[in-house]
C-alpha cells in the first residue's frame, strides 16, 4: 500500500508519538509533584453537592499536558493545510480537558443524588467506563471541524479516533492488569522486609513505564488512521504524496 510509504505518514506518527510522550510524563509528574502531596481536605468544596476541587484539578493536571502535547506535535505539520497553530492545541487540549473535567465533577454529584439508589452506583461505572470514548468523541470533533475544509470526508477522522480509542481501551486493560497483579505480590514483599518506603517509588515507575508504552501503541494506533486520512482524503492529496518514494 503506497501510503504506508509515505514520508508525511512517518512523520505524522513520529508527531504523534512525541507529542503523547511529553503529555503522558509531565501530566503525572505535575501529578505526584502538586496534587498528590496535598491533602484533599485542603481544597474547598465548592458546590452544594460537594463536588472537590481537588478531583478537577487532578484531571487537569493529568490531561492538560497531555492534550497539549498532543496537540504542538501534531500543529507542526498541519502548517500548510491553513489551520492556525493556536486553534489546533487550543482544540486538542479541550477535547482531553473538558469531559475529564466534567465526568469528575458530575460523578459525586451522581453518588451525593442517588446515595441511597441502588443502580445509582451503575450509573457512575458506566460514566468511568465510556469516558476514553467522551474524550476521543470531543477530540475528534474538534479538530474535525477544524479540518473540514482542508479533508474531503471529516466524518471518517471521528470515526478513526472512536475506533482507536476502542484498540487503546483493550491494551491499556492488558498493561494494567499485569502490573497489578505483580504489584500484589511485590506489595507483600516490601512489607514483610520492611521495604514500604520503595512502594511509592515503585508505583512512579510503573506509571512511566505504562506510560511510555501506550504512548508508543496510541502513536500508532492514533497516528496510522489519521495519517492515512490526511493523505488519502486530503483537498491538497497530490503535493502531500509528492513526497512518497515512487513505487518500483
Amino acid at each position: 500500500m503506497r501510503f504506508l510509504k509515505s514520508e508525511f505518514l512517518r512523520k505524522w506518527i513520529k508527531a504523534n508519538l512525541i507529542g503523547l510522550l511529553i503529555g503522558v510524563f509531565v501530566g503525572p509528574i505535575l501529578f505526584f509533584l502538586v496534587i498528590m502531596p496535598s491533602d484533599p481536605s485542603h481544597f474547598a468544596h465548592y458546590s452544594a453537592f460537594h463536588a472537590s476541587l481537588y478531583d478537577i484539578l487532578a484531571e487537569i493536571f493529568i490531561w492538560f499536558p497531555i492534550g497539549a502535547g498532543l496537540g504542538i506535535a501534531q500543529q507542526r505539520l498541519l502548517r500548510e493545510w491553513n489551520i492556525r497553530p493556536y486553534t489546533w492545541i487550543i482544540a486538542t487540549s479541550l477535547g482531553f480537558v473538558l469531559p475529564t473535567t466534567l465526568i469528575a465533577w458530575v460523578l459525586p454529584q451522581i453518588d451525593w443524588l442517588l446515595i441511597h439508589k441502588e443502580w445509582g452506583s451503575s450509573i457512575t461505572n458506566t460514566l468511568s467506563t465510556v469516558k476514553p470514548f467522551i474524550v476521543g468523541l470531543m477530540v475528534s470533533l474538534l479538530q474535525a471541524w477544524l479540518l473540514r475544509k482542508s479533508i474531503t470526508k471529516p466524518s471518517l477522522w471521528v470515526w478513526s479516533y472512536l475506533a482507536s480509542v476502542l484498540a487503546m481501551d483493550l491494551i491499556f486493560s492488558l498493561l494494567v492488569i499485569v502490573p497489578i497483579i505483580i504489584a500484589e505480590s511485590a506489595e507483600n514483599f516490601f512489607y514483610t522486609y520492611g521495604l514500604s518506603d520503595l512502594l511509592y517509588y515503585g508505583f512512579i515507575s510503573m506509571v512511566l513505564v505504562i506510560g511510555l508504552t501506550l504512548s508508543f501503541f496510541a502513536s500508532v494506533i492514533i497516528g496510522l488512521p489519521t495519517g492515512f486520512i490526511l493523505v488519502r482524503y486530503s483537498k491538497r492529496q497530490s503535493s502531500i504524496t509528492e513526497s512518497a518514494p515512487a513505487e518500483g
